[in-house]
């Protein structure tokens, strides 16, 4: 719909017409059949002239009422003086179709009347407004209706882009925080290991950091993944790191095939491990282990990353990575997804994610 031609946001011109003619259409077909019911002579053009031209008229009208209506609400501020702007323009209304309608009656219909054009124009004028009054109020609150009706639709269509553009930008988020942390330490680790003259790892470790940026730099990858593929993202993260820390990590893996198939956000798994070697392995000379758990159970899929560190931290009990992750869970499943950084059994700690066990990506 072209704005500039529209009489209101969310009503067209072909849908006042339409509507219109439909109405005129109802009104010719009651004086066709009673015509036919009181076997009176069959209509004419110039028979129906005069109803054709009151609903026409309306057609004519329904655009300034509509904006009438938007620009003088009738609740409010100022509602006592828009009553009044109302009343002038039913008032107005009336008398324009007490000519046009006199008009229709008396030259091209060709009736008789019994006063003067000006009389008859008149009485139908004055008759008119009762009526006039019903189909212009009913105007305005039709217009009303289907403003609201169309500002929520645009309301909703802006809340799911910019919901889509949050997801986004926390993606881009996660992306630029992983960067210069993980990209210093392979670089340094690459530094070691030409040092040691161990080109062969020194390369490994290169392509798996090729690989892992190349993924991270896809401007076109989709927000859900399956968690299949998360888990392969965080193993190329992973391999680099066990070379960095050498036989001193141990990585467990308990992934059931049923969590493996679930759709999930992407980079939702790479920020917990990340804590886990940050907070967890790298602060301490005898932590070593990271366990990554997925599991399904009815409709939640839970996913934990526990390592065997000094435990969560007394303040800030989540960095970046995290907050931002739990932001992601919450826009995209709301109440229905949580992420939690506690002490684990045994000492150590562990961040659990729950949310929504789903087989297809979430519209």
């Amino acid at each position: 719909m072209n704005p500039r031609w529209s009489p209101h946001p969310a009503v067209s011109w072909r849908t006042v017409f339409g509507a219109w003619t439909v109405i005129a259409s109802l009104a010719v077909l009651d004086r066709w059949a009673s015509a036919r019911v009181l076997a009176t002579p069959p209509l004419s053009w110039r028979g129906v002239a005069p109803e054709l031209s009151e609903w026409y008229l309306w057609a004519l009208f329904t655009p300034g009422i509509l904006r009438l209506g938007k620009r003088f609400p009738v609740t409010g501020p100022g509602a006592r003086f828009n009553v009044v702007v109302h009343l002038a323009a039913l008032l107005g209304i009336s008398a324009i179709h007490a000519v046009v309608y006199a008009a229709a009656y008396a030259y091209i219909a060709r009736n008789p009347i019994d006063v003067s054009f000006a009389s008859f124009a008149w009485r139908v004028g004055i008759s008119f407004v009762p009526f006039a009054m019903i189909v212009y109020s009913a105007t305005v609150a039709i217009g009303v209706a289907a403003s609201l009706s169309w500002q929520s639709r645009a309301d909703a269509v802006r809340t799911a882009e910019l919901t889509a553009q949050l997801a986004r930008a926390e993606t881009a988020a996660l992306r630029a925080h992983l960067h210069p942390h993980f990209l210093f330490n392979s670089l340094h680790t690459v530094g070691s290991l030409v040092r040691e003259s161990d080109r062969d790892a020194a390369v490994d470790v290169i392509a798996q950091l090729g690989d892992l940026l190349r993924e991270l730099s896809r401007q076109d990858a989709p927000e859900q993944i399956l968690l299949r593929e998360e888990l392969a993202f965080v193993r190329r993260y992973l391999a680099i790191e066990r070379v960095r820390f050498e036989d001193r990590l141990r990585i467990v893996w308990r992934v059931s095939a049923a969590a493996e198939v679930a759709w999930v956000p992407r980079l939702l798994l790479q920020p917990l491990v990340e804590n886990a070697i940050r907070h967890g392995i790298a602060t301490s000379t005898t932590a070593g282990l990271v366990e990554i758990t997925a599991t399904q159970t009815a409709d939640t899929l839970t996913i934990s990353v526990r390592d065997d560190g000094p435990g969560p931290p007394q303040t800030n009990q989540s960095g970046v990575g995290l907050a931002t992750t739990r932001a992601r869970l919450a826009h995209t499943y709301g109440s229905a997804a949580s992420l939690t950084l506690a002490h684990a059994h045994g000492g150590g700690a562990v961040a659990t994610a729950r949310l929504p066990y789903l087989t297809s990506p979430p519209r």
